[in-house]
């Protein structure tokens, strides 16, 4: 069938509704708000579409209450892109990761790339015995290129490339500075200032200098715990990173961002740094926009010689990069965080990834998916849609 054909649709606003809608086009719905657009879309389209598709893979989907509408032919599989879907605040969620081009680096970088001795700094070779001072070496799992696996992360920074510091002397200006006018210098929200007051009530007339270690690390830092969404107890980096303050400028100097002095930003740990193809580890490849590293990729692939593994992930990572700056991504690395980036980017990015799957006779429903974005991102959204469209899809 070329088409979706609803018939007497009934939930929600919707009442004895019947809608045909051109399938393998780009389809707008439109209308006033509480008009039943969204229960029409992902209520009815996307659930039968889901339903229907699971019922093929022999899963059974539970059974509505009540009949959401009296027919409905033509659907296909459905993919829904709702606001919540692409809204992500995991720091840890980067570019790279998203796309799966980090991980595709560290598998290239694991079977071919050149180690550098341990003790003396020479390239190893293929024979991984160093020829200056004969230690051995061995080629790394994979995992030890993730900046979030345990083994490839920074220790220092835990593979996020910097850390929060507090600057003591814009806090105690004296030795004699006590806890209580800490407290009382810094501007934040009176519900966390009695909090802290209450947790550390035996020391706010001492000086801060002269509390024990453990309580002066304490107050500063934190610990560990479970009882909250941070799992960080209650301390003045939880001041920063949560926003309990009344004016930011009145923190200004206090709380500072500094680039990890030992993985100098890159996030992975040192031995993933002694890996090299063409003089770069993969952290510097990370750091790249993706419009360098697009060119640096096409250069590293006459330079390098690899196996045919190698050839088909370089191939891959470069077919992705280019989809990428395509869609006007170029300016972003791949170490870029996921909730650092505007609406649009958030939208073309969440797309390219259908895109590169090449799935045909989908239903793709977005919610809103202009919302937030500004005219020219508008514009390479559209594109994106209709390339869906130009692939065997339908986009609603």
């Amino acid at each position: 069938m070329n088409e979706i054909v609803v018939k007497g649709a009934r939930i929600h606003n919707l009442k004895n509704i019947d809608v045909t809608i051109p399938k393998n086009k780009l389809v707008v719905i439109t209308g006033v708000s509480g008009s039943g657009k969204s229960s029409l879309a992902f209520d009815i389209l996307f659930e039968e579409g889901r339903k229907q598709y699971l019922q093929s893979l022999g899963i059974l989907p539970g059974i509505d209450e009540e009949e959401r509408f009296d027919s409905l032919s033509g659907i296909a599989p459905t993919v829904a892109v709702q606001q919540n879907t692409i809204r992500q605040n995991n720091p840890r969620s980067t570019v790279g990761s998203k796309t799966g081009i980090l991980n595709r680096l560290a598998i290239l970088y694991s079977g071919e790339g050149h180690i550098l001795c341990s003790t003396c700094g020479k390239e190893v070779g293929d024979s991984l015995v160093c020829p200056q001072c004969g230690n051995t070496e061995e080629r790394l799992p994979a995992s030890f290129f993730s900046y979030n696996a345990p083994n490839g992360m920074c220790i220092k920074c835990s593979g996020r490339g910097a850390y929060n510091e507090i600057r003591l002397e814009k806090l105690c200006p004296d030795n004699d500075t006590t806890l209580s006018q800490v407290l009382d210098r810094i501007a934040i929200t009176p519900g966390y200032a009695r909090l802290l007051k209450k947790k550390f009530a035996a020391y706010l007339q001492k000086p801060f200098f002269d509390m024990p270690d453990e309580v002066k690390q304490d107050f500063l830092y934190g610990h560990y715990v479970s009882s909250n969404y941070d799992n960080r107890s209650y301390s003045l980096m939880r001041i920063f990173q949560g926003g309990l303050y009344k004016n930011r400028e009145e923190l200004d100097g206090v709380f500072v961002r500094s680039v990890c002095t030992d993985c100098h930003g890159f996030r992975i740990g040192e031995e993933a740094r002694r890996v090299l193809l063409c003089g770069k580890h993969i952290g510097e490849l990370a750091t790249m926009t993706l419009a360098e590293l697009q060119v640096w990729i096409y250069a590293m692939g006459e330079e390098e010689r690899f196996t045919g593994l190698g050839k088909n992930l370089l191939k891959e990572v470069a077919r992705k990069i280019d989809m990428l700056v395509r869609s006007r991504l170029g300016h972003l690395s791949l170490y870029r965080e996921i909730p650092t980036l505007s609406g649009g980017e958030i939208q073309r990015l969440f797309l390219n990834s259908h895109l590169d799957s090449k799935l045909e006779s989908l239903i793709y429903i977005l919610d809103e998916p202009t919302v937030g974005l500004h005219e020219s991102e508008k514009a390479e959204l559209l594109k994106i849609l209709r390339n869906l469209n130009e692939i065997g899809n339908t986009v609603i």
